[in-house]
């Protein structure tokens, strides 16, 4: 963008130059004057709808950032939940796990146990097999006394039962055992089935964060990039608005200083029309004392002539001699010199009127204000605006000599040029003021021409920089502008 403006605005100032004639009148605003305009506001334009554009982006990106982030937010809570069920199955698997080595070290023990009995048990038996292989008669025999053969009876049925008593005790303690270890097993591959599954849910929340969190990444730099861009275009429009508001002040500039040029070619016509003027009253009157000078002469001559016909004719009659005198005073007030006329003064007494008689408003004051068309808060407005409907017609506020009249677009009631003032016409006026009348649809008066106050000159357009039909009224004294209300009655 800056590499396209540094051209433009260098041309800006080659064109103003060309603005001006040597004579100081206002020059018809020059097509590339016209284009370098339309070139900035056509820019202006399309980086308006370039931030438009960006700024809808943005707000897309935004709406997408906070979604993603309360996703996100929601997945790491169900990813401290996850963790804390992880953790619980964890202790729970490994409170199972315990219970698992210790029914397996109990069963383990139960089984050899039972194992080491049955071993002693079988040793009894092999040992006693011998006593139950022998008869009751044979043992009777072999005991002492009856006494003895009955205590012998009683104490082999009873090692036999006490050692079925006890196996059947420790089998029944191994089948226990097993039973306690099977549970074990089964409440030690449940806990780690809950916790395969934990883990497992864990993992999948974890690599749902983790793309949530890419995901998010990725839009904030979309968003830091759209956003980067959407400062760079209102930079480049901040720079456009620079320059066209250096253009419009370089263009009004050069417009006043026309203006007061023109002022001042005026005001040294009139002072050379002046000297001129008293030059020929001057020789008239030297003329008119010389025809005086020579009438007197002639009379004095005329005088003397009858004064001597006279004194020769005295011997004549008295009728001749009053009829000579007579004569001679006729002669003389024939010859007496006339007073030369007085040369006409000019008034500048009378008060500005409005240039559009009715059914007018006033829509833009002499001062500060938005600009309507670039809308620079801080511009300068040189003039009054006097709306009214199109081919109204537009009257001199004073009487005056139409300095400049430009017709650019001739019954047109607006440009696609949206540069000057279009249309417009320029009148001088006594003590160094100019009345501006800009944005006419049509100009009837030529440069050159004299106007009095109220005379028709145009009528009301929006040609030019201008938003609607109205007539823009200008007042410059010595190349100044003064706010025209100052000056209307």
């Amino acid at each position: 963008m800056k590499r396209h403006l540094k051209p433009l605005l260098s041309g800006l100032f080659v064109a103003a130059i060309l603005m001006v004639t040597p004579a100081g009148h206002l020059l018809p605003i020059k097509a590339e004057d016209a284009a370098y305009e339309e070139q900035l506001l056509q820019q202006q334009a399309d980086n308006a709808a370039a931030l438009a554009s960006l700024n809808d982006e943005i707000a897309a990106y935004q709406a997408q950032n906070n979604s993603i982030s309360v996703r996100l937010e929601e997945l790491k809570q169900q990813q401290m939940a996850s963790e804390a069920e992880y953790e619980s199955f964890m202790q729970e698997l490994e409170v199972a796990r315990t219970a698992l080595d210790d029914a397996l070290s109990a069963y383990q023990a139960a089984v050899e146990e039972v194992n080491n009995k049955q071993a002693e048990y079988e040793d009894r038996i092999v040992a006693l097999f011998p006593y139950r292989q022998t008869s009751t008669l044979q043992i009777l025999l072999e005991s002492d006394g009856l006494s003895g053969f009955f205590t012998n009876m009683r104490l082999m049925e009873y090692i036999t039962a006490e050692d079925n008593e006890a196996l059947e005790a420790l089998q029944a303690a191994a089948e226990t055992a097993e039973l306690s270890r099977q549970a074990a097993e089964e409440a030690t591959a449940e806990a780690q089935a809950y916790y395969d599954h934990a883990e497992t849910m864990l993992e999948q929340i974890n690599n749902n964060v983790a793309v949530t969190q890419t995901d998010l990444e990725s839009v904030e730099g979309a968003l830091l990039n759209r956003s980067g861009a959407y400062d760079d275009a209102l930079a480049q429009q901040n720079e456009i608005q620079a320059s066209l508001d250096t253009y419009y002040t370089q263009v009004e500039s050069e417009k006043q200083e026309s203006i007061r040029q023109s002022s001042l070619a005026a005001s040294a016509a009139a002072a050379q029309s002046e000297s001129e003027s008293a030059a020929l009253a001057e020789k008239q009157a030297q003329e008119a004392a010389e025809s005086q000078q020579q009438a007197q002469q002639a009379a004095e001559a005329a005088a003397a002539a009858d004064t001597e016909a006279a004194t020769e004719a005295q011997a004549q009659a008295e009728a001749p001699e009053t009829a000579a005198a007579a004569a001679g005073t006729e002669a003389a007030a024939a010859t007496e010199p006339t007073a030369a006329p007085a040369a006409p003064t000019t008034s500048g007494s009378e008060s500005m009127i409005t240039p559009i008689a009715s059914g007018y408003t006033i829509t833009s004051q002499y001062g500060s204000r938005v600009h309507p068309i670039t809308g620079a808060v801080e511009s300068f407005h040189y003039g009054t605006d006097f709306a009214a409907a199109f081919g109204t017609p537009i009257r001199a506020v004073l009487s005056g000599t139409v300095i400049t009249a430009s017709m650019q677009y001739p019954n047109q009631n607006y440009t696609s040029s949206k540069s000057g003032y279009g249309n417009y016409v320029v009148i001088q006026h006594p003590n160094g003021m100019t009345t501006t009348y800009a944005h006419m649809k049509y100009v009837a008066v030529s440069a050159g021409q004299s106007v009095s106050q109220g005379d028709y000159i145009g009528d009301v357009g929006s040609t030019g920089a201008s938003t609607g039909a109205h007539c823009h009224l200008e007042v410059s004294i010595n190349g100044s502008t003064v706010n025209p209300m100052n000056y209307i009655n």
